[in-house]
C-alpha cells in the first residue's frame, strides 16, 4: 500500500521539481536579459549625452573671435606638428577650457586641408604620429557636410574608449576656415569597462 501510494507521490514531486526548475531557469535568464537591455540603454544614452554636451561646447567655442581665422597659419613648424606653444593664447586659452570642461583629452585645430595647427595640450602636439588628418573618415564627412562630424569610437593611445568629434568653421561664402575638434573620453563607457 506505502508503494503504491508514495511512487505516484515521489514522481509527481519529481515532475513537479523539474518543470519548476526549467521555469525559474527560463524566468532568470529573460530577467537577466532585460537588465542588461536596459543597462545598455542607460549606457547609450550617458554617452549620447557625454557627445551632445562635448559638441555644444565646441559651437560656442567655435562661435568666439578666436577662431575666426588661422592668425599664425605661415608659423606651422612640421617639426612640431604645428605653431609653437607661445602663439594664438587666445585659441589656447579656450582650447584649455574645452579639454577641461568638454571631457576631451586633446582638442585640435586644423587647417581646411586636415593639417595640423594647434593640438592642446602642446605636449601631445609634439608627439603626434599624423600630421594630417585629411584622410580619417570623420574629417572627409566634415569636409563634405560642412557640419559637426563624429568618429567611430576607438581606443586612444591612454587606452581610453573615445570619439573624435570634428567641427568644420566657415565664413560667410561657406568655404571652410578651420576644423575645430577634439578626442573626446567616453567616461560612462570607461567607468563600466
Amino acid at each position: 500500500v506505502f508503494m503504491i501510494v508514495a511512487l505516484p507521490t515521489i514522481l509527481s514531486l519529481g515532475l513537479l521539481a523539474f518543470l519548476l526548475r526549467d521555469s525559474l531557469h527560463d524566468w532568470a535568464i529573460e530577467r537577466w536579459s532585460s537588465d542588461q537591455h536596459a543597462f545598455v540603454e542607460t549606457l547609450a544614452h550617458d554617452i549620447d549625452s557625454d557627445i551632445k554636451h562635448a559638441a555644444e561646447l565646441l559651437r560656442l567655442a567655435a562661435a568666439s573671435d578666436a577662431f575666426a581665422s588661422l592668425t599664425e597659419l605661415e608659423q606651422i613648424d612640421l617639426s612640431i606638428n604645428g605653431i609653437p606653444e607661445h602663439l594664438d593664447s587666445g585659441k589656447r586659452r579656450v582650447m584649455e577650457h574645452l579639454r577641461t570642461r568638454g571631457g576631451f583629452s586633446v582638442v585640435f585645430v586644423l587647417t581646411p586641408e586636415g593639417d595640423h595647427y594647434i593640438s592642446h595640450p602642446f605636449a601631445v602636439q609634439r608627439s603626434l604620429n599624423k600630421y594630417n588628418l585629411s584622410g580619417r573618415p570623420y574629417f572627409q564627412r566634415a569636409t563634405a557636410t560642412r557640419k559637426l562630424s563624429i568618429s567611430d569610437s576607438f581606443t586612444g593611445a591612454d587606452g581610453v574608449p573615445a570619439v573624435a568629434i570634428d567641427l568644420p568653421i566657415v565664413d560667410a561664402q561657406g568655404e571652410i576656415v578651420m576644423h575645430l575638434g577634439g578626442v573626446l573620453h567616453l567616461k560612462h563607457l570607461s567607468d563600466f569597462l
